[in-house]
């Protein structure tokens, strides 16, 4: 039976308490208690391998399997329902009695799935209230509704027909029961041939069913009809195109979708025309008269890796097919639409569909929409092709939902190359849309199978699917067979491994993870699911942006005046929409956040700005974070590629043969820099340099190497990091080395060295010579990614080398690397790892040759995974560790030595002197280490008592005049949000420009002074912040923490508490030997002024 252990439900109950005196308003109080309603079941469902689509089902979940009365599901769902409502504004005003009754239902689930658990306080409170339970829901007669999966079967009736029968939940915890007849009379659809579904469904999944019939005299029973329409998972968002890609002759094949996201294809030139065309329509609508050589050139700049690799001679027939065959029809349809408003590639999503796209054209007369969709391909004598037809079935349903079914006007094709007749307008009838969201469905069900069998799916692939019509799907599918059939039984096994993995990676972040590191189950999901004040809670949206100016490429905002704080930087990529309107009721724009400040953001608009007619100077704005599609499905091409390499690379990057490596440096056991630039010179295969903090492993290392190899050879170099941060610190240090480069993508910092700017305004020939002459590309993984085959038809790599290796996962680098003859890999196991949304799944290979291969999760970085085995197998011809460090002093160092074997050496004399006395500073701020005890926190994530303390702390060293400049010399490091807020707001008149920032934002950082501030209240906040290694050694997030401090480290906390972490109780034993704990109480009258 499933259940929560008594110290997580006592703090669940902590939490609970606090709000019954708080005095925030009700309906703040309501948010919080939905939070705790979260974490209550998230604990409960932790450990399962299901994949729960938001709170519903995952409550669904753990009430049967621990037979919850019906009273208290009743209740539960009741309180969901009402929370839900409040988040989303539908709910005005909240009664205490409402709150108090919400209160009794947490406390009761908690008595139920923890039967010891008391809690004396909360109990005295409930009881001493008046209490009465949520007056049970009216039923009313729905015909479309959201439901969780019970069970199902498929039937035959005595008229011989198929029906699926489903019992699901109702989101009031009632029961009902579906049945969805097959319909097989529609020749050549199979939108309503349900039975379909009865592989692609699972108990707990989530339908939304629209427009079903109520059976008559059979309460809570519904059947299908000809306008119904059944979505499973609607909040896993499929893109409209990617499931009309699946229909090549009438009716989809999901398994092309995997098929198309297993295999990613360098650039073809039929495909580089239809970019041209679509980039040259796009200039027509804003410039009409524009000259065609200066648009072919727009085009060429936008795609030059692309352009040059298929060469000269491609690009001229491009230049001149696109001229005869395309433009003159461009013109002239866009001649027919002067006086219409024309949006260019609007993005939209569609949670009522479980859909999302980016249209060509979105035409706008009269207030009514007209979806037109640009093909530069062969168009068919007559009609369209069904697989354009169905994407605009997709873009149909999702302005419907958007803009209301009476505001549609009409869909068309617009064929660019077909002369008599380019303009197709098709027909949008409910059997095709029952089609498209059939293959959709099939596509989830197809997902869901890869987060828990992939080799199921594999088998049924390689055995029952029918050759493709399209040539094009064809050779997908013969390379996938081909693919399979070379590989040996354990790289079969390693690959279904994997798959699995990404694929619930894609998963959650998609809708949702099962951890509990944070305080809701939804992941991307939560643009349309959470309400703006629960966004605004956990510091995950800006509001009230005002445009200031724009252009083709941004937009500048003004930032109000705002006491609320939010998590986002210079490089996130964020999804940006009017505050007038529900993000899924409007278009929405995608961008990198360039610039940021306390009253400034600029946004670079992905694709450009097409539509600048909402940015009124009055309009208010939001920006949420997003997610990018391409860089959550190219793992799984980046596994085909990689297994597509040569036996010898495979082994290699496995674990299971050993790199070559020049023999005159086997037994040399210096981890000087001279010794280790020799090491990776020599090494042939693969090397790997650990960079423990503050050894300088990019300004010192990485630059020198690449200065060497650029000098001494005639290499191609390709060097790689996980953010665009990292890559502008590796420009910046080649650029004070005056080496030549080309970084890839945007930056905020580089300009004269960005490929972009180097082929500005250049012809084929000067473009192609900028592009052949380089001999380093720099880039983020993500970028290179999309570019790096069409590269290598360009270029021989020699070298791959990756920065911040230890922060990237396996599987996104692996299709990269297999392509170079020579990898080196720098970074830090012992920092931050690679991020990673789902809950651990160990690996559990059965084949031998897997078993020794150091895997162990998901978020390991193949940096870390080969250095175990190299560290394992004696190999040091292989691996280094930078050794000597320029940041800390030795006293910090000697916190986190044990991390690094204690063979840290400090590079300076400074860093072994002692503090000048200053009498000014009370005697503990006078030693390097510091921890000041203060009693377990009162609140969750949030203490007083620690913020006072820091701020009495920064007066004094100010005062005393210990830093001379506080900006620069002090940074804060705090866990939770909640405690920079008030940090920052304590601080602000003090010295406004101090960091207060989490641990991740720091890393990369260092201050004269640090102080680490650790508001917990129970050990379960403790787990919070932790970020410990596979094998327990390593606390990732302290030694990050403790080793941006230069010359002192302020450590403030509940020593009771931390001691239950074996890396904080040894931290506090380190800093009683070598520097002073001290008690809260003391460190304030010592801090304090004389009276």
């Amino acid at each position: 039976m499933i259940s929560i252990p008594v110290t997580r439900a006592i703090e669940l109950a902590d939490r609970l308490y606090e709000l019954s005196s708080s005095d925030t308003n009700v309906t703040d109080r309501m948010l919080k208690l939905r939070q705790i309603l979260e974490q209550l079941y998230k604990g409960i469902t932790e450990t399962t391998k299901i994949s729960f689509n938001g709170l519903f089902a995952r409550m669904q979940y753990a009430n049967d399997s621990i037979n919850l009365s019906h009273d208290l599901q009743s209740q539960s769902n009741q309180l969901r329902i009402l929370c839900n409502k409040i988040a989303h504004d539908e709910v005005s005003e909240i009664s205490p009695h409402t709150f108090d009754t919400s209160m009794q239902v947490i406390d009761s689930l908690l008595r139920y799935f923890c039967p010891s658990f008391e809690h004396k306080q909360l109990a005295e409170y409930l009881s001493s209230r008046n209490i009465k339970p949520f007056v049970p829901m009216k039923e009313s007669l729905k015909t479309s509704f959201l439901c969780v999966v019970e069970s199902w079967d498929v039937n035959k009736d005595e008229r011989g027909e198929v029906s699926l029968a489903i019992n699901a939940i109702l989101e009031d915890g009632t029961s009902c029961h579906i049945l969805l007849v097959n319909d097989s009379k529609q020749a050549g659809h199979d939108g309503r041939i349900y039975t379909q579904l009865n592989k692609s469904i699972w108990k707990y999944a989530c339908l939304h069913c629209h427009e079903l019939s109520s059976v008559s005299g059979r309460e809570g029973f519904y059947q299908s009809n000809p306008h119904t329409i059944v979505v499973l998972e609607p909040d896993f968002l499929v893109d409209a195109s990617a499931i009309a890609e699946c229909f090549d002759n009438s009716i989809g094949n999901p398994a092309y979708f995997i098929l198309n996201r297993l295999f990613s294809e360098s650039s073809t030139e039929a495909m580089l025309q239809g970019l041209v065309v679509n980039s040259i329509l796009d200039e027509l609508v804003f410039t009409p008269k524009e000259d065609y050589l200066e648009l072919f050139k727009h085009s060429l700049a936008s795609m030059p890796i692309a352009f040059v690799s298929l060469g000269k001679d491609t690009a001229k027939r491009i230049y001149d097919k696109v001229l005869s065959e395309h433009l003159p029809q461009l013109q002239s349809y866009l001649s027919t639409i002067e006086d219409e408003e024309i949006l260019l590639e609007p993005s939209y999503i569609c949670p009522e569909y479980g859909l999302q796209g980016r249209l060509d054209m979105l035409r706008k007369k009269d207030d009514k929409y007209s979806i037109v969709e640009l093909k530069s391909g062969k168009s068919p004598h007559i009609d369209v092709w069904k697989g354009h037809h169905m994407q605009t079935i997709a873009y149909n349903m999702i302005i419907r939902s958007v803009y209301r079914a009476d505001r549609i006007s009409s869909s068309s094709i617009l064929y660019s190359q077909s002369k008599d007749n380019p303009v197709r307008h098709v027909v949008n009838i409910a059997i095709l849309e029952q089609d498209l969201l059939m293959c959709r469905n099939r596509i989830l069900g197809i997902m869901h199978l890869l987060t828990e069998d992939p080799g199921t799916f594999f088998k049924w692939l390689r055995k029952n699917i029918a050759l493709p019509a399209s040539q094009h799907m064809q050779a997908k599918l013969l390379r996938f067979n081909a693919l399979i059939d070379r590989l040996t039984d354990y790289e079969y096994e390693w690959l279904l491994e994997q798959v699995k993995r990404i694929v619930r990676e894609i998963w959650f972040v998609k809708t949702g993870d099962n951890g509990s590191r944070s305080e809701s189950s939804l992941g991307h999901n939560a643009l349309w699911q959470q309400g703006e004040r629960e966004k605004q809670a956990a510091y995950k949206i800006i509001v009230g942006l005002q445009p200031i100016s724009y252009n083709k490429k941004q937009i500048s905002f003004s930032i109000p005046p705002s006491d609320e704080i939010a998590d986002f930087r210079e490089g996130d990529i964020v999804v940006l929409y009017r505050m007038d309107a529900k993000i899924y009721k409007q278009e929405m724009l995608r961008g990198i956040i360039t610039q940021l400040d306390e009253t400034h953001l600029e946004i670079s608009i992905r694709g450009g700005l097409r539509n600048s007619r909402r940015l009124s100077k009055d309009s208010s704005w939001a920006i949420e974070h997003d997610t990018l599609e391409t860089s959550l499905y190219s793992p799984l091409a980046s596994l085909t590629n990689f297994l597509s390499s040569d036996t010898r690379t495979r082994n290699l990057m496995l674990g299971i043969s050993i790199p070559e490596t020049d023999e005159n440096t086997h037994g040399d056991n210096e981890h000087t820099l001279e010794t280790i630039l020799k090491r990776m010179h020599a090494a042939k295969e693969i090397y790997i340099v650990q960079g423990p903090p503050g050894t300088g492993k990019t300004s010192g290392l990485l630059g020198t190497y690449v200065k060497q190899v650029y000098e001494q050879s005639q290499k191609c170099i390709f060097i790689l990091s996980f953010t665009n941060r990292a890559v502008d610190e590796i420009c910046m240090c080649l650029l004070r080395n005056n080496i030549p480069f080309l970084r890839m993508g945007n930056s905020s910092v580089i300009h004269e060295q960005l490929l972009s700017t180097q082929i500005e305004g250049k012809r084929f020939e000067e473009m192609e010579k900028v592009v052949r002459d380089n001999r380093i590309w720099i880039s983020t993984v993500q970028s290179a990614n999309a570019w790096y085959q069409d590269m290598l038809r360009i270029v021989k790599i020699d070298e791959v080398i990756i920065d911040e290796a230890s922060q990237i996962i396996e599987n996104s680098i692996l299709g990269l690397v297999a392509k170079a003859p020579k990898t080196i890999m720098i970074g830090d196991q012992n920092q931050l790892p690679p991020i990673s949304v789902q809950s651990s799944l160990p690996y559990v290979f059965t084949h031998p040759e897997l078993q020794n291969l150091h895997y162990s999760s998901y978020h390991q970085s193949l940096m870390e995974r080969l250095h175990n085995i190299y560290h394992a197998r004696k190999c040091e011809g292989s691996i280094a560790m930078l050794r000597k460090h320029f940041r800390m002093h030795d006293n910090i160092a000697g916190l986190i030595g044990h991390y690094y074997h204690d063979q840290l050496i400090s590079a300076t004399a400074k860093q072994k002197e002692a503090f000048p006395a200053n009498k000014s500073l009370p005697d503990f701020l006078n030693y390097h280490s510091v921890w000041i005890s203060t009693p377990a926190g009162k609140t969750s994530h949030f203490d007083q008592l620690q913020v006072e303390l820091i701020v009495l702390i920064i007066q004094k060293l100010i005062q005393a005049k210990a830093v001379d400049n506080a900006s620069r010399e002090i940074g804060i490091v705090a866990p939770f949000r909640a405690m920079i807020h008030a940090l920052r707001k304590a601080i602000l008149p003090i010295e406004a420009a101090i960091t207060i920032d989490t641990v991740e934002r720091f890393q990369g950082s260092e201050r004269e002074n640090i102080i680490l501030c650790l508001p917990l209240k129970g050990e379960s906040d403790l787990r919070l912040i932790e970020s410990v290694s596979d094998d327990g050694f390593i606390d990732r997030k302290l030694n990050v923490a403790l080793s941006r401090a230069q010359q002192r480290i302020i450590v403030i906390g509940n020593p009771d508490i931390c001691r239950k972490s074996i890396h904080y109780h040894h931290l506090i034993e380190l800093i009683a030997v070598q520097g002073m704990i001290i008690d809260a109480a003391d460190a304030i009258a010592h801090l304090q002024p004389y009276n």
